[in-house]
């Protein structure tokens, strides 16, 4: 997991491959005027989900993790508590699911407010639990770039 401002991108390009072109669309892209959705960048090697929401309980939180799929989470807007955890310290809920690229687990793990301009990648080893209040619900805007693994 990194945690970072959103002007320190260029110090993890040379981690994979496809970082430098998810970077440059997080670098060249207003989001303020872009509505909640998915935005394709590069095919399905590297693409944009544009989220809108309001943080929820930690109660109601779940832990996720993708095998294909490395998740560049940008707060555009707000903050949120996310929980991260390595996959050999939690234990499955149910089976991986390949279409969703998704397996569901239980444990515990280690949670840190995420604020506003700051990114948070997970590797395809974290398990990670977004999404959640930092504090008090609030509002936020928030773009997860999905970037095929290498």
């Amino acid at each position: 997991m990194i945690l970072d401002k959103i002007h320190n991108l260029a110090l993890y390009e040379k981690l994979n491959p496809l970082f430098p072109v998810a970077f440059d669309y997080l670098r060249k892209t207003s989001f303020a005027d872009v509505q909640p959705g998915r935005y394709e960048i590069q095919g399905s090697d590297v693409y944009a989900l544009v989220q809108e929401y309001t943080t929820r309980p930690r109660s109601q939180g779940r832990w996720e993790a993708h095998r294909n799929y490395i998740d560049l989470q940008f707060m555009q807007r707000g903050n949120e508590l996310m929980g991260v955890a390595n996959l050999g310290d939690l234990k499955p809920l149910n089976d991986y699911d390949a279409v969703k690229d998704a397996e569901h687990l239980e444990g515990e793990g280690v949670f840190l407010v995420v604020p506003e301009a700051y990114f948070v990648i997970f590797g395809t080893e974290d398990a990670h639990m977004p999404c959640l209040e930092a504090g008090q619900a609030n509002t936020v805007k928030k773009v997860v770039l999905k970037i095929r693994a290498t």
